[in-house]
This record gives structure tokens, C-alpha cells and sequence, in this order.
């Protein structure tokens, strides 16, 4: 299709490859001084129009950095414009009066010095870019448009510059803001920068993102599925206006292995398991495929049947979303939690909530004492000579699979987990944990996560039963000398106890903790996923027995 013609800088109508977002009307209220509220995606409100226009110095209670971040993004401004878009034509005023203020605050090198304190404003800059080019369809005075314009243009030269490029979801985010702007606006007037920008950024990056296996470096599936989704996008950009044959001949390829992994690594009933930073929730493109798989560059192993999901996570490419999940084991059966990871809740690290979820207290794992309850990060800037990784994977001709991580720090601990899965329900774990001299305590803590709607009951002195609705939905039989502690939605400490199936939501579950003691220790522990879960070990097959005590 032939460009449409810019008015003040600004495209008239936009392309088709260009999605608008729908608002939600309980995301906006109208107020009583024709001032309009709209709810941004961390639950804070702005209040756009009036003789303020926007607040761009306000304050908030709730998720600050990110409420910050996404009012700089101009993210109020966008929702108001689908307001207007949407039908309220009598809310064009206050959008007007919102423009007015955004345009004063950010016009100009005090504007764009305002970018670099930002918290994510790479992400920031992408939304930004997006909401200006919407603008065009909206706003008709040319004084105002010219102002935009003006903010546009800062904010893609921003994008530009190399120095403010990051290697991850959030760059990839505003190259294909850079892709909109060349469609929307740089063809039109004889330019390619943008264009050239974002394909060798998007081409490179996504080399990187992805590995021969075509699993993610964000080290979660949620965000696995995030990028993908982004990637759907630049396709579909191409699709409709053919701006680079890149695109189909390095992108499209890569893409098609990491939309295998994505399969690979979803839940039997097709949605997003609560792997690490990721809420549980069913992608927009893709279907199940279920059968077991490895991606050992990534640090995940999975056994994976019609009925029966289990992940195992050792070692990472990148520290990007990564969680102090190494070790951690996860199992559902028929789309529904047994073993769970906690998810991600919000993104402040100072709610206690967020911190126990990204730290070992949620995610079933095996750590030294020293170290529970850290987060990834901190424990890494302290001990930047830890390793981790998967050390194998093995499908047998009936399905079965072991696979084993490992993790170590040398002088301090060195803890194996292997995990064998068999008849589509025994899940044998066993953990040795060598711990070495300038460990503070010789201590190891093994912790166990129940799905959210189960419930715990000790059934012998070293098992337990976890039971859905009253009926038994898995067991766990534990071998070997521990202190064993039990727990569910503890709101003081380490906030013990708590997992996150949706952003913003959490919910309590119960958890087994297990403290054993020596420089030397081994677990074992026997968890069986059946339909009717074995409630003795006096119920197990002699085969599942001579496995556990191998």
C-alpha cells in the first residue's frame, strides 16, 4: 500500500499493521470536573485533563518505579485516546489538555534529560513512540500536533542511540516501535535509519534470545511466550507492508523453532505453567505437544506425557527474570498444580510478598541454609563464581526419563538433584548435598510447594497427602533424617507460604520443609502423581523402591 500523507508530522490514519489496544471500561471513569481517570496496568490511577493536564511529579503508594515508568511511557495518554477512539467523543478535551502537559514537561533537552532516570525506559520510550503516532488520528491543532511531533522525534533519536539499547524484551519492544515509526512516518519522508536500526537490533537479538533448541534467555516461559508474542508482531508488520525480505529469511526460521519450544514447555491444556517470573495463563497461538524434552542451554529439563508434567531447572544463559530457581521441581497433572513455583506477583522487590516469591522460598529446591530465602540477584553480586546446570536428560523406549541438575560454589557447597519419572506417575528425587568448610552452617533446606487449591495431611510420620475437593491428588514420602516443618500463607519473617497465578494476585499454599543437618547429606523423596496416589510406601512397586534407594 502507498504511505498516507503526514499532516504536521503526524500520519492521519495509521496503518493496518498497526494495532490499537482496547480499553476495558472498568479501567476509566469520567470525573465530576470533566476530567478523565484511567487505571494503568499496576493499579494506579492518573487523572488526565483539567489545568494540570497530567501530573507528571505525583506520587505513588503502589509499585512506584513501574507507576513512574509507565506514566513517562505517556501510557495514560494512550488509554485516553482509545476512550475517545472507543466512542467518548466528550473526553476529547481532557486529552487535549493531557497532550498540552506532556508536550510542556518533555519538549526539548530538559525533556530528554528526563529519560535517562527513568526505571525501564527502554520499555518506556516503545510506549511512548506508539501513543505519539496514535495521536495523529486524534488531535487536529497543528500547534499541538507540531509539539508531539517534537516529542516523537526526541524519544526516537533517544531509541537511536546505541548507548541506550539493551539486549533484551525491552529492546526488542522499541525496535518495533522503530519499525511503526519507519512505516508511519520515515518512508513517508524518504529516510531509512529506523528502518536499518531495528532489523539489525530485532535480527541479532533474536540469534541471541533464542537457543538451538529455540528455548528463551528469560529463563521463564510466560516471558518465553512474551517475546514470541513481539516477534508475531514484526511478521505481521512485514506481512502487510513487505519492508525487509530479513525478516523472512533470517527471523522466520528462529522463530519457528522457538514456537516448538513454546509447545514443548506449555502445560498439557495449553496454557503457561508459573516457571519463574510468569503468571499461568493460555497463549494467544499454540497447542500442546506432549512428549518429553531437554533444552540443556537453557537449564530445563521436562518429562511431559498426555496426563503428566514435570520440570526440573538447573543453570541459565542469562540472569534476565532469572529467580534463585535452580533445583527447582514442579509437577501437574491434567493442567492442574501438584508442585508448584510461586510465579511473580508484582515487580517491586521491596513488596515482601514479590521477594519471597523470587527467592528460594518459592520454588521447591534444595539450598544450604546460608543462602535460603536470598534473592538471585544479591546472591550472585556476593558469589559471582557459582555455577549451575542440567547434566542430563534421558527418554527410555517407555517414556521414562531421568535427568539431573547440579549446582556449586567451590569452597562453600556442591548439591546434585537427580529426578526420575516413571509409569506416567512415580516421581523419585534424590539429593546429595556435600557442604564444605566455609559454609556458616551445615545446614540444607529442602522445600515442597502444594498447588494452590491443595490442601496438606500428614498420613505417616515421614509421608504426606495433599488432597483436592477431599480427594487425594498426590503424595510425598520422604526417606532419610530432616526437621520438618510445615506452613501455608505466613505473613511474617520470610513471608513463607505464598504463589502468584496472576499479576497483582497471590494466594496462600502450604508448604513442607525439610532441614537436615551434616556436611554430607542425601535425600530421598518419593512423590507419586497417580490419579490415586500410593498413601504407604508398603504401595509401591519393588522397581520404584530399588529407585529410591539406589
Amino acid at each position: 500500500m502507498s504511505p498516507a500523507p503526514l499532516q504536521q508530522g503526524l500520519p492521519t490514519q495509521l496503518p493496518p499493521s498497526f494495532e490499537k489496544r482496547v480499553i476495558r471500561d472498568s479501567d476509566w471513569a469520567a470525573e465530576e470536573d470533566d476530567t478523565l481517570r484511567v487505571r494503568l496496568v499496576t493499579g494506579a490511577e492518573v487523572r488526565i485533563g483539567g489545568t494540570s493536564g497530567i501530573d507528571f511529579t505525583q506520587e505513588f503508594s503502589n509499585q512506584k518505579g513501574s507507576s513512574t515508568m509507565w506514566l513517562h511511557a505517556l501510557e495514560p495518554l494512550r488509554r485516553a485516546g482509545e476512550v475517545v477512539r472507543q466512542g467518548h467523543s466528550e473526553h476529547l478535551t481532557a486529552l487535549l489538555q493531557g497532550w498540552e502537559a506532556a508536550v510542556a514537561h518533555l519538549s526539548g533537552p530538559q525533556g530528554t534529560a528526563r529519560l535517562a532516570g527513568l526505571p525501564s525506559m527502554d520499555h518506556a520510550a516503545a510506549t511512548r513512540i506508539r501513543t505519539c503516532l496514535e495521536a495523529g488520528e486524534l488531535v487536529e491543532d497543528a500547534t499541538l500536533r507540531q509539539g508531539i511531533r517534537g516529542v516523537a522525534d526526541e524519544t526516537v533519536a533517544w531509541v537511536l542511540d546505541d548507548a541506550n539499547y539493551r539486549p533484551n524484551n525491552h529492546g526488542l519492544m522499541s525496535s518495533i516501535a522503530l519499525l511503526h515509526w519507519h512505516v508511519s512516518v520515515e518512508r513517508i519522508e524518504g529516510g531509512s535509519r529506523a528502518l536499518d536500526t531495528a532489523l539489525a537490533r530485532i535480527v541479532d537479538l533474536a540469534g541471541m534470545s533464542f537457543d538451538e533448541r529455540g528455548m528463551c534467555n528469560e529463563n521463564t516461559i510466560g516471558y518465553h511466550n512474551f517475546n514470541l508474542h513481539c516477534y508475531r508482531e514484526i511478521l505481521r508488520v512485514q506481512d502487510a507492508e513487505q519492508i525487509s525480505s530479513t525478516i523472512d529469511q533470517q527471523l522466520r526460521p528462529i522463530l519457528d523453532r522457538a514456537q516448538e519450544a513454546l509447545e514443548l514447555a506449555m502445560l498439557q491444556d495449553g496454557t503457561i505453567p508459573t516457571l519463574g517470573d510468569s503468571g499461568k495463563y493460555r497463549p494467544a497461538v499454540g497447542r500442546s505437544r506432549n512428549r518429553s524434552s531437554a533444552f540443556p542451554e537453557s537449564g530445563l529439563g521436562l518429562y511431559k506425557s498426555e496426563r503428566l508434567y514435570v520440570s526440573l531447572v538447573g543453570g541459565a544463559r542469562t540472569e534476565i527474570h532469572k529467580h534463585a530457581d535452580d533445583t527447582a521441581l514442579t509437577a501437574h497433572r491434567d493442567g492442574a498444580a501438584l508442585l508448584v513455583d510461586a510465579g511473580s506477583y508484582l515487580y517491586d522487590r521491596t513488596d515482601p510478598f514479590r521477594r519471597a516469591m523470587e527467592s528460594t522460598l518459592g520454588h521447591c529446591v534444595i539450598v544450604p541454609q546460608d543462602h535460603d530465602g536470598q534473592l538471585r540477584q544479591q546472591f550472585i553480586r556476593e558469589h559471582p563464581q557459582y555455577e549451575a546446570g542440567l547434566l542430563h536428560h534421558d527418554v527410555s523406549a517407555d517414556g521414562a526419563c531421568r535427568m539431573a541438575v547440579e549446582i556449586r560454589l567451590p569452597e562453600r557447597f556442591h548439591i546434585t538433584r537427580s529426578v526420575s519419572v516413571s509409569e506416567d506417575r512415580w516421581i523419585v528425587v534424590k539429593d546429595e548435598v556435600r557442604l564444605h568448610p566455609l559454609t556458616e552452617s551445615a545446614a540444607a533446606r529442602q522445600r515442597w510447594l502444594l498447588g494452590p487449591d491443595l490442601h496438606l495431611h500428614q498420613i505417616a510420620a515421614d509421608s504426606w497427602e495433599a488432597s483436592r475437593d477431599g480427594a487425594p491428588a498426590v503424595s510425598l514420602h520422604f526417606v532419610g533424617s530432616a526437621e520438618t516443618e510445615t506452613y501455608r500463607g505466613e505473613e511474617f519473617g520470610q513471608h513463607r507460604g505464598w504463589a502468584s497465578e496472576a499479576y497483582a494476585a497471590k494466594h496462600p499454599v502450604s508448604g513442607i520443609d525439610r532441614l537436615g543437618m551434616g556436611s554430607v547429606q542425601v535425600h530421598r523423596t518419593l512423590i507419586d502423581a497417580a490419579d490415586s496416589p500410593a498413601l504407604s510406601l508398603a504401595e509401591v512397586p519393588a522397581a520404584v523402591l530399588e529407585d529410591l534407594y539406589a
